[in-house]
């Protein structure tokens, strides 16, 4: 008790104590300035921050677009460079803050930070330099910080790259990221793993994934079903991913012991009208369908330099390519059976259509709201997945009569953001409403049993978030905040029947219930209903101190506290019709400590020490009657307790790495990292004959340990020619028989993994143009911890992409998987599974206003 007591009164008083600190430094800091003499005539505001930086010797960043078409006063005199520039964009809507390297930051009160279109303003001092550097902004601690002054590993895809190697979902980048995993089983099935940490497919995440402020995980799905564990919003529009390595319990809380990925979409302007309108088409090798693309963007003032509207719109069309087959075996089953042979071309065709809406309101020069509108929807006509008996891209299935193949969600949010700018802090509050439906109706993967599995499932949730972030001149700086969740969800399976009465799979009796959604009798039904409730409330905040001159100690903590409900309406697997009740909660602490060094101002060196944690579970325990005949409180046969809920596990993680900028010519950066993984929820079964249908209850009986390198870097081979590398080794390794068994290898991660890209600049007549070629390698990795399921097979891909700039129209063309390379990427079972997207040629013709 006394040990809860000492951190809840830290955690209470950490925003206190951490605002009086700033309140404290933030006076001397700004009376220590060195003040510089200022002539800069009244012009444009890019033309004044240019000869801001030219005269102090300061470094200024900024986004070409947000300061085109403000103009800025004359300033003359002796001002410190904070004074300078506050005066100076005091009438424009825009704010600077200094980085930790000494870099200033210019922007918009509202944006979350740039990740292409920012320029860097050589100082004076800089000699020869003359060509303006990008330097890439990221919010991965709350904040707008320069990449390089980030003491943290991570991974960013700017929108120059998203383009040119033309992504639009996470199966199409995540692989290529060192130390990150991707596996989809399905359509909004997605697992993303970071540094090893995953061990079972459709586990509740070990990643978290953003949307801007949205959270597109939850604690409450995964573990199957319906499951999947984050929804993949298309990426249209967007400003940037940053991929964050690593537990990053303290600031993104639950979910997060792998890592987090963060999708920024471009903010509204408030001075432009401007949009672009894309039409992508593409041929599909091995199939007869097509992919086809269609992309509208609109950004519209409202009111000058006040209300902004930006709207969104896609659909995307992407051909399936999978075709189901006839054999003497499967005829067999037919006749016996009395369903007919199910046949087919082309199956897997998928339809996202998706759009969002921001509304930007900069009410004050300090003040700014922005409400966010978006939604998707996604259809896949019949499972592209195949029969790996077969080979190849083949797939044999019985037809259910009256019933077709389907999988369907609909996917959508309202986020509400408001922002207040306190010059030395600035408050962000964020409301978040999401709504999900998923609907997959499929045959039985075991062709033999014919049944038609149909899962539902439905979620609601609500997301808010307060926190404070400190834009200080002196050495301290700060984040802190509160967090509070809560997310319902409602599932439900079943199995019909249309085949003959007396053979139905395993012998299973048509049940008395109401007929299946497609008036089938039903001859399985688990459970009548579940519904799962979630609520978690989490304080959590960050102190950075420069101990000396490019010295800095940062330490991080987020006390949680949730409360899991789940509730059964019946049970027709045991014949049980009475209300099955479960629960678990538990409160803790995640902690953070770091200390980064800066011993040139073009690199960084730190050490980090980091702790996350993904909540515990409800879940519902079969009839002790059958299945503790022996009433030892365990699942009989097992260690296993019988209990209505498992606890959090936890990772405890350790890294050094660095960061290197030589000349502006080439960025290096590297990690070495371990983390140490407690209390991994483990699936144990009883498979004897006692407790019916192969019973399995969750405990925390696992651990275990990853470890390894990641490498990227960027080269400017010469003036228009660069070359990007990035290499990673993950080494992962049970540390007992709780899950696998002690010194093998954790499934879904693969051991190496590697890419290249090369992209020329280049100007066609009077138009600029470009050509990137891109070539990533990914380890083959097993499926499961006893390694009975098929293994994900190892991949080359090479992609390519030519565009030119005849503006307003750009014309480009591309090819993905140019050498048709074909694995085995997302078994489902030990029979089926989906395979490498086979070569797409195709063309995409944008204009841009």
């Amino acid at each position: 008790m006394t040990g809860k007591r000492i951190r809840h009164s830290f955690l209470s008083g950490f925003s206190v104590v951490a605002a009086a600190m700033a309140m404290v430094e933030a006076a001397p800091a700004h009376a220590q300035e060195e003040t510089y003499n200022f002539n800069i005539p009244q012009q444009d505001l890019e033309s004044v921050l240019r000869q801001f930086a030219a005269e102090s010797g300061q470094q200024v960043t900024f986004d070409a677009a947000v300061v085109r078409g403000l103009q800025a006063p004359p300033l003359e005199g002796d001002f410190t460079a904070r004074e300078a520039l506050d005066y100076l964009l005091a009438e424009s809507g825009l704010r600077a803050r200094k980085g930790r390297s000494g870099l200033f930051i210019v922007q918009s009160a509202t944006t979350q930070g740039a990740a292409e279109g920012y320029r860097t303003v050589p100082t004076r001092t800089a000699g020869a330099t003359s060509a303006a550097a990008n330097v890439i902004i990221v919010t991965a601690q709350k904040r707008g910080e320069a990449l390089e002054d980030v003491p943290a590993s991570i991974s960013v895809l700017t929108n120059r790259e998203i383009e040119g190697r033309n992504i639009v979902g996470m199966e199409d980048y995540l692989s290529t990221v060192p130390g990150v995993s991707f596996v989809g089983t399905g359509p909004s099935l997605n697992q993303i793993i970071i540094r090893g940490v995953g061990t079972t497919l459709y586990e509740q995440a070990t990643t978290s994934s953003y949307f801007g402020e949205v959270p597109l995980t939850d604690s409450i799905s995964g573990s199957g079903e319906v499951g999947g564990t984050t929804s993949d919003l298309k990426l249209v529009d967007v400003e940037r991913v940053e991929v964050l390595k690593g537990p990053q319990g303290t600031l993104f809380g639950a979910g997060s012991i792998g890592g987090v990925v963060r999708t920024i979409p471009v903010a509204p302007r408030l001075n432009e009208v401007s949009g672009s309108l894309k039409a992508g088409y593409g041929l599909l090798d091995r199939s007869d369908e097509d992919d086809t693309t269609l992309e509208a963007v609109l950004n519209l003032p409202l009111v000058d330099d006040r209300l902004a509207l930006r709207v969104v719109g896609y659909r995307m069309e992407r051909g399936g390519y999978v075709e189901r087959v006839s054999t003497p075996e499967l005829e067999a089953e037919s006749a016996r059976t009395g369903l007919p042979v199910d046949l087919g071309q082309d199956l897997g065709d998928l339809l996202y259509v998706g759009g969002r809406a921001a509304l930007l309101w900069q009410a004050t020069d300090r003040l700014s709201v922005t409400v966010t509108a978006a939604t998707q929807t996604l259809e896949e006509d019949g499972p592209a997945v195949v029969d790996l008996d077969l080979g190849g891209y083949q797939s044999q299935q019985l037809r259910t009569p009256g019933a077709e193949e389907l999988s369907e969600s609909e996917f959508w949010f309202v986020n509400a953001v408001g922002e207040y700018d306190f010059d030395w802090m600035s408050a962000t509050a964020s409301y978040t409403h999401i709504d999900e439906e998923k609907v997959r109706q499929e045959y039985s993967e075991y062709s033999s049993l014919g049944a038609l599995l149909g899962f539902s499932a439905d979620k609601q949730g609500d997301i808010f978030e307060l926190r404070f972030a400190s834009n200080l001149e002196g050495p301290l700086q700060f984040v802190t905040g509160v967090y509070y969740e809560e997310f319902s969800r409602r599932q439900d399976q079943v199995a019909e029947w249309g085949g003959l009465e007396t053979e139905t799979p395993f012998g299973l009796p048509i049940l008395d219930s109401s007929p299946g959604p497609n008036g089938l009798p039903v001859i399985w039904r688990y459970p009548i209903n579940k519904f799962e409730t979630l609520d978690q409330k989490a304080v959590f905040g960050e102190v950075s101190y420069e101990i000396i001159p490019a010295l800095t100690l940062t330490g991080g903590a987020r006390w949680f506290k949730y409360n899991r409900d789940l509730l059964s309406l019946g049970n027709e697997f045991f014949s049980v019709a009475e209300v099955t009740q479960s629960g678990t909660k538990k409160d803790g602490t995640t902690f953070k400590a770091s200390l980064s060094y800066e011993p040139t101002e073009d690199s960084l060196l730190y050490a980090k020490w980091a702790t996350g944690f993904r909540l515990g579970g409800s879940q519902l325990v079969p009839p002790a009657s059958v299945c503790d005949v022996d009433n030892d409180g365990n699942l009989d046969f097992t260690n296993a307790p019988l209990r209505d809920g498992y606890d959090s596990d936890e990772v405890d993680s350790y890294e050094i790495g660095g960061k290197l900028n030589l000349n502006s010519r080439a960025r290096v950066s590297a990690a070495v990292y371990r983390n140490d993984w407690n209390g991994i929820p483990v699936l144990v079964s009883d498979t004897s004959d006692t407790c019916p249908g192969f019973q399995s209850v969750t405990a925390n009986a696992g651990g275990a340990r990853t470890q390894g390198v990641e490498v990227e870097t960027t080269i400017d081979l010469a003036a228009a020619l660069q070359l990007s590398g990035a290499f990673s080794y993950t080494d992962t390794e049970f540390l007992d028989d709780g899950i696998g068994q002690e010194g093998d290898r954790l499934p879904l991660s693969p051991e190496f993994t590697y890419s290249l890209g090369l992209l020329y600049d280049f100007t066609l007549g009077a138009h600029d143009a470009y050509v990137r070629a891109d070539y990533s390698y990914v380890d083959g990795f097993k499926t499961n911890a006893t390694d009975t399921y098929p293994r994900v097979q190892s991949r080359s891909l090479v992609s390519m992409r030519a565009s030119v700039d005849l503006d307003p129209l750009t014309v480009s063309l591309y090819v993905q998987n140019l050498l048709n390379d074909d694995a085995l990427v997302a078994p489902d079972n030990t029979l089926i599974g989906r395979r490498l997207r086979p070569r797409v040629i195709g063309a995409e013709l944008a204009y841009r206003f």
